[in-house]
């Protein structure tokens, strides 16, 4: 759990959640989650200890769910919020959902959500569990972010904007109805950006487990939020193609902390989908497109073989608006969004696309 290789084991470590971490279902959890770690570390595969740790945590935990004055103490939502982590860790998502709605179930009887104001950690927890169990299965998250714990992320998801960029021309194809959303998490992700590239010249900000859960799942959370287009039309499959994008885009920025990028691959099937089916008309729809395609023919989270089908798509969307040399293709996605600081080296790497 100590040993710094596993993002989790860090955050939790770094929050200070394994520190609450000591009634005996939730112990019993943790010492599952990392046992199987280390088996997973040894290449090992032998998963007894993990089994018998799991089987542990379990009956502890349903002796203390059965006990009605045991069933919904910030105890048992720690013990729970333990089997969502570990669900998380391994990527179970049935499991996961089976604790996060228990874990639902269990602030409705104590009186809600706001319940559990009165430990800001086990709040917070419970905010980073769900936002990463939504990204990996692209569902929308169950609990909203508690921004009245963490001004900072706040400050962050309500970037304000000015009033010579509040109306991006090339979101001028986005639907009216989402339109306000998708400006506010373009101004996010840049104001955290920009937070990045400042923090990262005087601290080692990439170490820190607890920067990316204040400002960037907050923006994760709105993404993951969206409606997801419910018929064929243009806008809503543009609107869909941004946000793919943007999870993709995202995915890159967290994975500068070490966390996992796995879970990209879902959102660029679901891009390559779209890409391959639909004709996207309009300058403004069809740039948005060429950006996601751009974040996805670079991202670390697809196999190489992936990456140049992405590319291959990209190139011919790029030649619809005559984007016929790499500093045009630069130039299109770096006036929309792209931080060649924080990405370094990655948009060059699509030069290939246009020998000279």
């Amino acid at each position: 759990v100590y040993d710094g290789t596993c993002i989790m084991f860090r955050t939790m470590r770094d929050f200070g959640f394994l520190n609450q971490v000591r009634q005996s279902s939730a112990f019993c959890q943790t010492m599952a989650m990392s046992s199987w770690h280390l088996a997973h570390l040894r290449s090992s595969g032998s998963k007894s200890d993990h089994l018998r740790y799991s089987m542990s945590a379990v009956r502890r935990l349903q002796q203390q769910l059965d006990h009605p004055q045991d069933s919904f103490t910030d105890e048992a939502i720690c013990a729970i919020l333990a089997f969502a982590c570990g669900a998380n860790l391994v990527k179970d998502s049935r499991a996961l959902n089976v604790h996060l709605d228990g874990l639902a179930s269990v602030l409705r009887r104590r009186g809600g959500l706001q319940t559990l104001d009165t430990n800001p950690l086990l709040r917070v927890m419970l905010y980073w569990v769900d936002v990463n169990g939504s990204y990996i299965q692209d569902i929308v998250p169950r609990f909203l972010p508690p921004f009245h714990l963490v001004p900072s992320a706040q400050s962050i998801h309500e970037a304000n904007l000015p009033p010579q960029t509040a109306d991006t021309p090339i979101l001028s194809c986005i639907h009216a109805s989402d339109k306000p959303l998708v400006m506010r998490i373009h101004e996010a992700i840049k104001a955290a950006q920009t937070l990045m590239r400042t923090e990262s010249k005087i601290r080692d900000l990439w170490s820190d487990t607890i920067f990316p859960g204040f400002h960037i799942s907050p923006i994760l959370h709105d993404l993951l939020s969206m409606h997801r287009p419910a018929d064929g039309s243009q806008t809503a499959l543009v609107t869909e193609v941004f946000r793919l994008g943007a999870i993709l885009y995202i995915t890159q920025l967290r994975g500068k902390f070490g966390i996992d990028i796995i879970p990209g691959r879902l959102y660029a099937d679901k891009l390559r989908d779209i890409a391959r089916s639909t004709v996207i008309e309009g300058r403004s729809a069809r740039l948005i497109l060429i950006w996601s395609l751009t974040v996805a023919s670079v991202s670390s989270s697809l196999s190489l073989g992936s990456r140049t089908s992405f590319a291959d798509l990209l190139k011919e969307a790029a030649r619809t608006l005559d984007i016929d040399t790499y500093e045009d293709l630069r130039a299109s996605v770096t006036q929309f969004l792209w931080d060649e600081e924080l990405l370094k080296g990655q948009l060059g790497s699509l030069v290939y696309l246009y020998p000279t």
